[in-house]
C-alpha cells in the first residue's frame, strides 16, 4: 500500500510573479483529516539493530585477516 501527498503550482501568466498576486495558484491534499486511517493501515518500516549488523561484519573481518595472514 502507498499513501502520499500530491501539491501542485500553477502559474496563469507569461511573465513570472510573485507567489501570491493574481495569476498565480497552488494546491494539496491535507492528510490529517485521514491521519487515523494512516496510523491504522500503513505499517512503519521496522529499523535494524545495531548489533544485528555489527556482530556479523566484524566476524567477516576477523575472518579476512585471519585468512591474509595465511
Amino acid at each position: 500500500q502507498l499513501a502520499g501527498v500530491g501539491t501542485f503550482v500553477a502559474g496563469f501568466s507569461s511573465n513570472p510573479l510573485p507567489a501570491g498576486t493574481f495569476g498565480t495558484g497552488g494546491g494539496g491534499m491535507l492528510v490529517s483529516a485521514y491521519a487515523d486511517w494512516i496510523q491504522n493501515t500503513v505499517s512503519p518500516v521496522p529499523e535494524t539493530n545495531i548489533s544485528f549488523m555489527l556482530f556479523p561484519g566484524l566476524m567477516l573481518v576477523g575472518w579476512a585477516a585471519r585468512r591474509r595472514q595465511r
